[in-house]
């Protein structure tokens, strides 16, 4: 019998262990997903690439049109 009182607290201990290792996984995955919220999204990458292309081509074009 006194095995069995063993293995059932040694169960309950490892219970504890696995609940806490899941509480940490869920801040972790928490502070990931908050820190994912303030990463740009490809659309506005691309938005700020395209207004520096087309920003820089204008400024090619008048350094041509006015060029002696």
């Amino acid at each position: 019998m006194p095995s069995v009182r063993k293995s059932v607290t040694d169960l309950a201990t490892d219970s504890r262990a696995v609940r806490g290792s899941v509480n940490d996984i869920k801040i972790d995955l928490g502070r990931l997903n908050e820190r994912l919220k303030h990463m740009p999204t490809k659309g506005f990458i691309f938005g700020i690439a395209a207004g520096m292309i087309a920003a820089l081509s204008a400024i090619v074009g008048l350094i041509v049109r006015f060029m002696p």
